[in-house]
């Protein structure tokens, strides 16, 4: 059985992969989490985070007031500026993975995307 002070954090877990947790010997192997590194001219797949639509700093000084209305696109990466990253995208449908035509351009933070897969 689980402490609670232990299944608390466990509800926090973002970004490992806890789906072998036993809940009844408490056991769980989190497989190393390999990041994909965003380079120019890659194809990449990838959820937006709700940080993205109140980075005031990153609508009005990068992007002209402008910010993605999708929650997951499928983005070229132009440029890449430290953190900043220069992209054209497309939104994407990830349940049926297909593309939807609604185009966005402009310049995001690496900390607003969560990346699910490069292509």
């Amino acid at each position: 059985m689980l402490n609670e002070l232990v299944e608390e954090q466990l509800k926090k877990v973002a970004y490992a992969d806890i789906s072998s947790l036993d809940r009844t010997t408490g056991k769980c192997i989190v497989p190393k989490r390999e990041d994909i590194r965003i380079e120019e001219n890659g194809i990449y797949i990838a959820k937006i985070r709700k940080t993205m639509w109140t980075n005031q700093i990153v609508r009005d000084n990068w992007n002209n007031g402008s910010l993605p209305t999708a929650k997951c696109i499928r983005f070229s990466a132009i440029k890449v500026m430290g953190k900043m990253i220069k992209i054209d995208s497309i939104e994407y449908d990830i349940d049926n993975n297909t593309d939807i035509f609604n185009l966005w351009s402009g310049w995001v933070s690496a900390d607003d995307l969560e990346i699910l897969k490069q292509e």
